[in-house]
């Protein structure tokens, strides 16, 4: 197989891969969905602390526990629906 002068093997230059430098949308996307990952994490580890932790000794109840993570996550849920909302109408 040969290949002609001026021709190009795929592989003979690196992908052009989208960095935070180049493109300010590539980089809001990420920062955004950054946050929105430490947000969820933060829901989920709350989720399992309440699940996981022994309330017995404790002042609060699990369900009163359990009732405050709702909060958080559901406030979340509105923030991101509200922040998505935003991007979408605020063309």
């Amino acid at each position: 197989m040969t290949r002609r002068s001026g021709e190009s093997a795929p592989w003979s230059s690196p992908p052009r891969i989208a960095s935070t430098a180049s493109n300010p949308a590539s980089s809001f996307f990420y920062i955004f969905t950054g946050a929105h990952a430490l947000h969820l994490s933060g829901g989920v580890a709350a989720l399992l602390y309440v699940a996981k932790r022994n309330f017995a000794h404790a002042k609060v109840t699990r369900s009163v526990a359990a009732e405050v993570t709702s909060y958080y996550w559901h406030f979340m849920d509105a923030l991101w629906l509200f922040l998505l909302a935003l991007l979408y109408l605020g063309k």
